[in-house]
């Protein structure tokens, strides 16, 4: 049996255990799109994974800090180890 290989779209959406199977978009500035593609770049992720681990460690210090086992939010550039491979 002949087995096509997924479209790379669906190979993103497999990467993790459950599939990503929506989107999120935003509006942006040209320049500020540009500064987020060149640091992802810097960390050698495309930017809709370099954005994920952003947002799942914000989104995960705000738990820590609602449940009062964090005072402070993460600050830029100190996002923890699990979100930076």
């Amino acid at each position: 049996m002949n087995m096509k290989k997924p479209k790379a779209a669906l190979q993103n959406a497999m990467k993790e255990d459950v599939p990503a199977v929506t989107q999120i978009q935003m509006r942006s500035t040209v320049s500020r799109k540009v500064r987020y593609v060149k640091q992802a770049n810097r960390e050698g992720l495309k930017l809709s994974e370099w954005m994920s681990r952003h947002l799942d460690a914000v989104c995960d210090t705000a738990d820590e800090i609602h449940k009062g086992k964090r005072s402070t939010p993460v600050a830029p550039g100190k996002i923890p180890q699990r979100y930076t491979r």
